[in-house]
């Protein structure tokens, strides 16, 4: 669907919003246990889970489970929020016609994904604006401050009436409650109305006596509940500066203890892993090792080895705590951005094919003194019977470093199952012919596996700047594209070198 298109479907949208809203009714149901075996009476979020439950809003998972401290994403929220405050819908609003295009649209955008009819209804109708339509933005875990966005305009766009008001109409002294107000980010944030809408209607609260928002926490399935059910039943709202601590004692929405130990895990390799209550990125690195088939570690829990680039000790330079767990969440969501470029299966079969060396990846999202960013790829020379490789990454990166350093192990597994005396004879000659203009970049030309990395990382992240230079004469520069993408397609199912961004330099 084009642009144009859609933005004339968005104006239409918000004309209709302006009309009318049509009063309705909520009866409250009463409080029964919901039928999820981690749901029990006693739990802090028990009669609220049970609630939305009992509305038919929210649904376990397949084994039965709800998963209580699971966190949730930008679809779940919407589509629990459009179920229990009904407005709009997609199909009174537009043509067949105008449906048909806007669903071929998300279809090729997430092809199969579940929410693609959520995401549409939530950005058209339901003013959740600015967020895209790419389905890994709607899948990352949910922050705090994005759930006071989403709530307000879901609710002041639907069909009961919003005697709250606008967030706009909110008098802005109601910050005086918000410990963090100033120091967090909320001030002069683009959310910061929404923020205080929910802290005057006491539908949020702070996270510690202090009156702390923690806008960038996550928030998990029961909070979301929490929260939604107090929209739902003003009699169940806090007071304007409650904290949620306060509420249910020696409980609240967040755990005050980010170090208490929870029950241990496992990671995608089967390794036994620490899970900390404070760890919000716990759940979010287990999907990203299932995706990929590599077990990810950031704490001190992996394979250490002397040409490693970290240790065990390196960990004891900075603190483990609750911001530490926030920024190696926002660290796996860029990787994840990253990887989500490459073939659907490419990295799990690349693993699967590297025979008695496995893979663990090791991301410290901690800043050392001399560098914000550094990454190696170590291959195990070692004696050891059981080889591990490693790919490290340190500091604070972007999308095209996490695909860097990934792309060392790539194509250094690629080369091996193409002869690595072949691979890298035929790499170096066309290095010994090419100029300075035959590389992505001056780095590429520091080393022949640098030259691989690089490539490999501009190649998904900066294709316009190669087919650029390629297609300005510089044939050595495609010689070395076709190269690369006929030995990772002769070797890797996964990979059709027919569908890959640079497919027309071939």
């Amino acid at each position: 669907m084009s642009t144009t298109k859609l933005s004339r479907m968005i104006h239409r949208t918000l004309s209709l919003l302006c009309a009318a809203t049509l009063v309705a009714s909520l009866t409250l149901l009463p409080a029964s246990a919901a039928s999820f075996p981690d749901v029990q009476p006693g739990d802090w979020y028990y009669d609220t889970v049970s609630r939305i439950a009992e509305l038919g809003a929210v649904d376990g998972f397949p084994d039965g489970t709800f998963g209580p401290e699971k966190s949730i994403s930008l679809t779940e929220l919407c589509k629990i929020g459009i179920e229990l405050f009904p407005g709009p819908s997609l199909e009174d609003d537009f043509t067949a016609e105008e449906l048909s295009e806007g669903r071929a649209y998300m279809a090729e955008e997430n092809p199969g994904y579940w929410g693609n009819d959520v995401i549409l209804e939530a950005l058209l109708l339901r003013d959740v604006h600015g967020l895209g339509f790419d389905q890994a933005r709607w899948e990352q875990p949910l922050t705090r401050m994005e759930l006071t966005y989403v709530v307000s305009n879901i609710y002041l766009t639907s069909d009961i009436f919003p005697t709250s008001g606008d967030p706009d109409t909110v008098d802005p002294s109601v910050a005086a409650l918000i410990g963090d107000y100033d120091s967090a980010g909320i001030r002069g944030n683009d959310m910061e109305a929404c923020v205080l809408w929910a802290y005057a209607l006491g539908i949020v609260g702070g996270v510690n006596a202090n009156g702390d928002f923690n806008p960038q926490g996550t928030v998990s399935r029961a909070e979301a509940c929490t929260i939604l059910s107090r929209l739902l039943y003003p009699e169940t709202r806090l007071t304007p500066g409650e904290n949620t601590s306060s509420q249910t004692p020696g409980q609240s929405e967040t755990t005050t203890d980010p170090l208490a130990l929870l029950p241990a895990g496992t990671d995608v390799a089967g390794n036994s892993r620490i899970h900390y209550a404070g760890d919000v990125a716990y759940d979010y690195c287990r999907a990203l090792e299932q995706e990929i088939g590599i077990p990810i570690f950031y704490l001190p829990e992996f394979t250490e080895k002397a040409d490693g680039l970290l240790s065990y000790a390196s960990f004891n330079d900075f603190s483990i705590d609750a911001t530490y767990f926030q920024m190696v969440l926002t660290e796996l969501q860029k990787m994840k951005s990253a990887y989500d470029l490459y073939p659907d299966g490419f990295l799990r079969e690349v693993e699967s094919k590297k025979g008695s060396h496995s893979t663990e990846i090791i991301l410290c999202p901690h800043t050392f003194p001399g560098y914000t960013s550094y990454g190696v790829h170590v291959y195990d020379y070692s004696d050891d019977p059981v080889k591990v490789d490693q790919v490290f990454y340190t500091g604070i990166g972007d999308p095209q470093y996490y695909s860097h350093e990934m792309g060392h192990m790539v194509m250094s597994s690629a080369a091996i199952q193409g002869g690595w005396s072949t691979v890298c004879d035929y790499w170096e000659s066309m290095n010994a012919r090419a100029g300075v203009t035959d590389y992505v970049s001056s780095y590429a030309m520091s080393s022949r596996p640098e030259d691989w990395a690089e490539t490999w990382a501009f190649l998904w992240h900066d294709t316009d700047s190669v087919r650029t230079l390629v297609n300005g004469g510089n044939n050595v520069l495609r010689e070395k594209l076709q190269y690369m993408t006929n030995l990772l397609a002769q070797n890797y199912s996964t990979f059709n070198a027919s569908t890959v961004p640079w497919s027309d330099l071939l």
